[in-house]
């Protein structure tokens, strides 16, 4: 497997990714370069992973690609109450059908609420045993570990939700239907 990595260009830790990678301008709105990569790549599993999450499982691609046999969303659990995607892989034909991974009307939330929305709606959650440990803290004014540069403004996560929910109303039974004709060969 081949991985290909999406990194803001002001990562202090650019270094110390493989040299497969691709650089983007970092505009504090992943929607945009996200979207863009997707399209750009040939690979056959997308996957998003924040900045706040870590791989902890060996083996944790093996569990991916075998999930993703036949197409779908996969993730593991995030080391909270029940296994969420703060960490989601994506087979590619899902995000060409659609063509985007995060709806492109979302800015910094709900990119999560959105891939279980389509994945119950199409039958395609796919929950892997790896774990991809996520801390928020860094974003939470009542940690320690608080850096106000991850806090996103209170309006903005308010417009996602906003934008989340007219998805969800008017096009996400629509974009669901793309992934069925996709997966199911309708």
């Amino acid at each position: 497997m081949d991985l290909i990595f999406l990194v803001d260009d002001d990562d202090p830790t650019l270094g110390d990714y493989p040299l497969n990678r691709l650089c983007g301008k970092t505009t504090g709105d992943p929607t945009g370069p996200l979207n863009a990569a997707v399209k750009e790549s040939k690979a056959d599993v997308v996957g998003f992973l924040g900045d706040d999450s870590r791989f902890a499982t060996v083996g944790w691609d093996e569990q991916v690609l075998d999930a993703l046999r036949v197409p779908g969303f996969c993730w593991g659990s995030d080391g909270h109450e029940r296994p969420w995607p703060t960490t989601v892989f994506i087979s590619r034909s899902i995000t060409g059908a659609l063509g985007w991974m995060v709806p492109p009307t979302l800015r910094r939330g709900f990119f999560d609420v959105a891939w279980v929305t389509l994945a119950q709606l199409t039958g395609t959650a796919r929950v892997v045993p790896a774990v991809f440990p996520h801390d928020n803290s860094k974003g939470d004014p009542t940690s320690p570990n608080f850096d106000p540069a991850y806090r996103v403004p209170p309006a903005v996560i308010a417009e996602d939700e906003w934008q989340y929910r007219l998805w969800e109303k008017n096009e996400s039974k629509r974009d669901a239907q793309k992934i069925r004709r996709v997966v199911y060969a309708f």
